[in-house]
């Protein structure tokens, strides 16, 4: 039964991990694609 705790914990812990990579990941993309629309402010501040 301690083993079995010991076990749903750990693959708990990697479960998360894992899903924080991928969001990380997702959110990466996300920003790299969207800075491609989106004008950096810096370059549209030297319109003005």
């Amino acid at each position: 039964m301690h083993m079995d705790a010991i076990w749903i914990s750990r693959s708990c812990t990697f479960l998360s991990i894992r899903i924080q990579s991928l969001l990380h990941f997702e959110l990466k993309k996300e920003i790299l694609v969207g800075n491609r629309h989106i004008p950096n402010p810096v370059q549209q501040s030297n319109f003005f």
